[in-house]
């Protein structure tokens, strides 16, 4: 961090309530204002930059089946041209595979600045195709710092997590559980109260979502709020290097360090939020991925073809 970031940062500490510490990182540069209709403006060192679109438009996209296109090594030898009429929901670097097998996203999140920095020109390319882009507010400042008009035009939603909304107050981990453990729409892992706010499962995006410690995460959450009935995740390994990983570009992974702590215990809430839910199935369709079967069922994604094109 710069001596400059370092300050304007230590100034907005004392003059900002603790509870509005999540957004400084944006500040002063980035700024969200509400709009009447559920969409927000997006301003940029004083100017205006662009119109996020309301989250509950994305429920007409709602199909019987979701295909999340995750990044795990696995996905390099799956055949994605078989699924160039389903609904596909692309993370981070999977944006990659459009083009070799000529296939579209429906949906596409990034929810880490970091990968901004490096793969501006993809996230590009993918707003330019029209592409229904959810981002959360520091990637959108992230991509702000490149250049702002790259957001102007694209169909974007401002996702946020949970209780870290741009508009909201942070509540410290114990109020936020006693605020959170009865709602209907959220789900707490019952041995992960009270500190530990990025595990949960949230049904409706809108109140915010759960980490996880995953974009992938962020992403079936989405998938359940659209009301997609059957959600099929591929390339979520979740151990080895992302498939688009090189020698001299390889953004850090933290899987490792995180999936006993966080990742783990999200998709265990999560089997528990949709163990009550008749109405949508989740499949790992990553045969060797290292979350247990007993938490996400796994199936062939072979088998999952054939059942889409019966002969």
């Amino acid at each position: 961090m710069s001596l400059a970031r370092s300050i304007i940062k230590r100034y907005y500490k004392l003059r900002l309530s603790k509870s509005k510490w999540h957004i400084i990182s944006t500040l002063p540069q980035l700024k969200i204002k509400r709009s009447l209709n559920g969409s927000q403006s997006i301003y940029y060192k004083g100017k205006w930059v662009a119109q996020t679109r309301p989250l509950p438009e994305l429920k007409k996209l709602a199909t019987e089946e979701c295909f999340i296109i995750a990044t795990g090594p696995s996905i390099k030898t799956t055949d994605l041209s078989l699924l160039k009429e389903q609904s596909l929901y692309g993370v981070n670097g999977s944006a990659t595979l459009c083009k070799k097998h000529e296939i579209n996203f429906s949906l596409y999140t990034v929810i880490d600045p970091s990968f901004v920095k490096y793969k501006i020109d993809l996230i590009k390319q993918v707003i330019d195709s029209g592409t229904r882009c959810l981002f959360n507010y520091k990637v959108i400042k992230a991509i702000c710092d490149h250049d702002p008009k790259i957001l102007q035009g694209g169909k974007i939603y401002l996702v946020e997590e949970m209780n870290q909304a741009y508009h909201s107050n942070q509540l410290p981990a114990d109020k936020f559980y006693f605020h959170t453990q009865h709602h209907p729409y959220i789900y707490l892992h019952p041995d992960k109260r009270p500190k530990e706010t990025r595990v949960g499962f949230s049904k409706d995006v809108e109140l915010g979502i759960f980490d996880g410690g995953t974009v992938t995460y962020w992403a079936l959450q989405v998938a359940y709020y659209i009301g997609f009935k059957r959600i099929y995740i591929l390339g979520m390994d979740l151990g080895g290097d992302r498939f688009y990983d090189t020698k001299d570009i390889a953004l850090p992974s933290y899987l490792d360090d995180d999936y006993e702590k966080y990742i783990k215990p999200a998709f265990e809430t999560a089997k528990l939020a949709l163990d009550n839910d008749e109405n949508v199935e989740v499949f790992n369709l990553a045969m060797n991925s290292r979350l247990p079967d007993s938490i996400i069922q796994k199936k062939p994604y072979d088998e999952v073809i054939a059942a889409l094109n019966p002969t």
